[in-house]
């Protein structure tokens, strides 16, 4: 709504403009106008023919209304835990799960299997070894 368009006596919407207060601190333009209610109030140019006016038909109308009872919230849903678990476990202790183990961890216990089974399987070759030597079958 143009400045110039605002005359004292008009009716925009709800808004009766009763007088022209000038300029706020913005540099708005400011009329004191009077809602259908009776409430006399300060309103910016820009919300004239914008703002229905004080408030006082909502009020009215929510007062008519059938008060609705609200819905107790549901609780949230906690999604379960998607990653790994975080487990403390103190320095040089066995890990309880081969998933915790870091990466330096487990291929040491790679290579340290690879040794056990190495080490069976040389001794087996050795107790063969022995009974073919003794005459075996």
């Amino acid at each position: 709504m143009k400045v110039a368009d605002i005359k004292i006596g008009e009716r925009y919407k709800n808004w009766t403009v009763l007088e022209d207060l000038g300029t706020n601190n913005r540099g708005v333009r400011q009329y004191k106008c009077q809602c259908v209610c009776g409430l006399k109030k300060s309103v910016g140019a820009p919300n004239l023919g914008v703002v229905t006016g004080c408030g006082c038909v909502r009020k009215e109308y929510k007062k008519h209304q059938p008060s609705v009872t609200k819905k107790a919230k549901q609780p949230v849903k906690k999604k379960p835990h998607q990653g790994k678990p975080i487990v403390i476990r103190k320095e040089g202790a066995p890990p309880s799960k081969p998933h915790e183990l870091s990466d330096s961890e487990r291929k040491r216990a790679r290579i340290l299997k690879r040794i056990d089974e190495e080490r069976e399987r040389i001794a087996l070759e050795r107790e063969l070894a022995q009974y073919d030597l003794a005459g075996g079958i």
